[in-house]
């Protein structure tokens, strides 16, 4: 005999524990963050085409250089990836750059 499971979707397992308000609030909560990490990933993105045209580095001479994988480095220069502080400040130390972080009011 077999069991019937029944699957839920997101919105059906936020609304057992959470009241439409405070759903709400955790969506706008996860598009600000959304927001804010496309905003650093274009830096650190915009940051690396700078260095490869300096330098005259070409993708995979970027990764080399840096110890990247060629996904991690395709991932960097596209603005795409989910990088570590270590990988962030790794690249920056090697071209003499410390990073800093401001964090500012969020504009809308």
């Amino acid at each position: 005999m077999t069991k019937k499971i029944e699957l839920k979707n997101v919105d059906e397992i936020f609304g057992d524990f959470l009241t439409p308000e405070e759903i709400t609030a955790t969506d706008n909560i996860a598009d600000a963050e959304m927001k804010v990490l496309k905003s650093l990933l274009e830096d650190v993105s915009a940051f690396a085409a700078d260095v490869m045209a300096e330098e005259g580095l070409g993708f995979r001479a970027f990764a080399r250089k840096h110890g990247l994988s060629l996904s991690m480095a395709s991932k960097i220069v596209k603005g795409n990836g989910n990088l570590t502080l270590e990988t962030i400040a790794h690249i920056a130390a090697q071209h003499g750059r410390r990073v800093s972080l401001s964090f500012a009011p969020a504009e809308d």
